[in-house]
């Protein structure tokens, strides 16, 4: 019997150089999920912010972006699968609150311990 896919959400952002044809530095926004993986690119003067979005606002704003394009060659096939992810976003966005609350929990733990750690000398 196969083990289902575990869900999964995370993103970053990385300022660069995208374009080929240009020596200008892009933000590329990425979101990686089990559901599919988007993403696009914003000017450097342009940052989107994103910190504590969930991937569902992540999302919304790749979507925003394609959308704002006046030409886009796979526009209506990348939309189409943003589609079909949003019927899951729920999913993704439990699946990175859990990551985001075991992590910080990790931390916490960690932290205890070298207090303890220093109190007991």
């Amino acid at each position: 019997m196969e083990e289902a896919a575990k869900t999964y959400a995370y993103y970053s952002k990385n300022l660069g150089r995208y374009n080929l044809c240009s020596n200008e530095n892009d933000w590329h926004l990425s979101l990686h999920t089990s559901g599919g993986n988007f993403s696009e690119t914003w000017p450097e003067d342009d940052e989107p912010y994103i910190d504590g979005l969930l991937p569902s606002q992540v999302m919304d704003l790749i979507e925003e972006r394609l959308k704002s394009y006046w030409i886009a060659t796979k526009r209506d096939e990348t939309l189409a699968r943003m589609a079909v992810w949003r019927e899951r976003k729920d999913d993704f966005d439990l699946a990175w609150l859990q990551n985001k609350r075991d992590n910080l929990t990790k931390s916490l733990g960690e932290i205890e311990t070298r207090i303890k750690n220093i109190l007991a000398g």
